[in-house]
């Protein structure tokens, strides 16, 4: 099986049938889960630093920047070091649509 193809089999196996067949999902998707990371970017040129994402990074991995752009704002940026989940919790409460999250292969 592809592994594009497992995680959609893994996707609607969660959303209709998640409590009853959870250990099928783990047995199909888990492997993979560990190998994908993700990346936060921030569109600094369309950050207004309302710090909305901030509070709504479950992991806090995002933090405000102290650097001021060419608006006089300090934008949000990730922390150095911490790794991104892939939520998307960030990029839904983003009113100027300034995140970007990148899958990239896990090191």
């Amino acid at each position: 099986m592809l592994p594009s193809f497992r995680r959609l089999l893994s996707y609607l196996v969660t959303q209709s049938l998640s409590y009853y067949f959870w250990p099928l999902d783990l047995y199909l998707v888990g492997p993979y889960y560990s190998a994908m990371a993700y990346q936060v970017r921030i569109l600094t040129e369309y950050c207004k630093g309302c710090e909305l994402c901030v509070a709504a990074c479950p992991n806090g991995i995002l933090e405000m920047s102290d650097d001021l752009t060419e608006l006089g704002v300090r934008p949000a940026r990730p922390k150095a070091g911490a790794e991104c989940t892939g939520c998307t919790l960030c990029y839904q409460v983003c009113p100027d649509a300034a995140i970007e999250i990148w899958e990239v292969e896990a090191v």
